[in-house]
């Protein structure tokens, strides 16, 4: 079954900073083949490191790859999303060439019994036998499907920004951490082979925040969160200028992500706040299933809804 990708940018441009990609997630990576290429760039530390935010005080360690093949077999791996993006992308190419279409938005879907039609704002119509939104968590597909529904804001901002390893002075730079304090914590972990350190800092607040992914947000106001914790979090805080403040929103969970020959896959689907570290890991395992899915059963449909069955439960309960 040949399918076709429509990509709402213009070109793959780095969005987000880092990801950690759970054993449930590199096992799918290493069904696909791609364990040589996800490991040029990701690393898979042993355990991570808890730390008090202000004294900076080592607490406890928390379970990172030893944990993960010991009880599954399989890597935790920390990555650069770009890296992730472009094994991925790469590997499309190969396998399916010129499957991947560049600036194409989803203006409309028309539906009938025996097909479906994306139609795009540029004036195309695409047609297949079944349609998939994975359009994140803004997803114009959900909303021709079930309508727009509002998000509501969590109470917490985010930081995110990655800076180099060899400008961080304290020694274990690399070691994967995470600062705590009342009403907000830190976390800094390693990518792009230990070359650069990925800090993602959350912030409780009363004040919403718009959601963003690209671009950057001043500094200072990052500073200002955590003046009064240790040298180390200063250090870090003064080399990310570029970090990207937004706001975390929840979605409502939905009781149904399927619709005649359409469904959602990955954040359009479920969308869920970054505490666990499965946003993206969902997504994989949704594309498996939907894959498993269609190969098993020639009536699309059937197909679709089986995938829908096998995943809601996991996935609500993940969300939620």
């Amino acid at each position: 079954m040949s399918s076709i990708v429509l990509e709402k940018s213009e070109e793959l441009t780095e969005v987000g900073a880092g990801i950690q990609i759970g054993a449930n997630g590199s096992r799918l990576l290493h069904q696909l083949g791609l364990q040589n290429e996800i490991e040029k760039y990701a690393l898979a530390p042993d355990k991570g490191l808890m730390m008090d935010g202000r004294s900076g005080r080592s607490i406890c360690t928390y379970p990172l790859n030893n944990f993960a093949q010991q009880q599954h077999q399989f890597p935790h791996y920390q990555i650069r999303r770009a890296d992730l993006q472009r094994v991925l992308a790469e590997a499309l190419q190969s396998r399916s060439p010129k499957s991947l279409k560049f600036g194409v938005t989803l203006e409309d879907i028309h539906q009938t019994s025996d097909a479906v039609e994306a139609v795009t704002t540029q004036g195309q119509t695409f047609r297949g036998t079944a349609l998939v939104g994975c359009d994140g968590i803004h997803s114009r597909t959900r909303e021709i499907l079930f309508g727009k529904a509002e998000p509501d804001f969590s109470g917490c901002v985010a930081w995110r920004a990655v800076v180099p390893s060899s400008e961080i002075d304290f020694q274990d730079a690399r070691q994967p951490k995470i600062w705590i304090g009342s009403g907000r914590h830190i976390v800094q972990y390693p990518v792009a082979s230990g070359d650069l350190v990925n800090i993602v800092a959350c912030v409780d607040t009363t004040i919403a925040e718009q959601e963003q992914w690209q671009g950057s947000s001043s500094a200072a106001d990052f500073r200002e969160s955590f003046t009064d914790w240790c040298p180390e979090i200063q250090q870090l805080i003064s080399l990310a200028e570029d970090a990207l403040r937004w706001g975390l929103y929840e979605r409502p969970v939905l009781d149904s992500w399927t619709s005649g020959r359409t469904t959602l896959l990955g954040d359009a689907a479920h969308a869920m706040l970054p505490s666990l570290a499965q946003g993206a890991v969902m997504a994989m395992e949704d594309g498996y299933q939907l894959a498993k899915s269609l190969a098993e059963q020639a009536d699309t449909l059937l197909a679709l809804n089986a995938y829908q069955s096998k995943r809601i439960t996991r996935t609500r309960k993940t969300q939620t």
